[in-house]
């Protein structure tokens, strides 16, 4: 089998073991990422897929999205821009 990107749904803390079989031999779906993103586009096909309530699956998408997020994430070393950086000349302040 091809080795598939991602962080494997087998290794989230809190997903079950069965939704885990299901997703794989019904759909083929392994990843937190294949996951969140058929949950995005087939949510109510997928729910009832899996034969589970409303916040069974949303507790699913939240586990697999920040599973999905955590494994995209820079190496620790890598700093995250996140537009709050100070500015580059040390102390200086912004006057716009």
């Amino acid at each position: 089998s091809v080795q598939k990107q991602g962080v494997a749904l087998v290794d989230i803390e809190g997903f079950p073991a069965a939704a885990i079989e299901r997703l794989r031999d019904e759909v083929s779906v392994t990843t937190a990422d294949e996951f969140a993103d058929i949950a995005r586009r087939m949510a109510p096909k997928l729910q009832a897929m899996l034969e589970i309530d409303d916040d069974s699956f949303a507790r699913l998408r939240q586990l697999a999205e920040v599973a999905a997020t955590v494994g995209d994430a820079p190496d620790s070393t890598d700093r995250l821009r996140t537009g709050m950086d100070p500015p580059s000349g040390g102390r200086d302040t912004y006057s716009g």
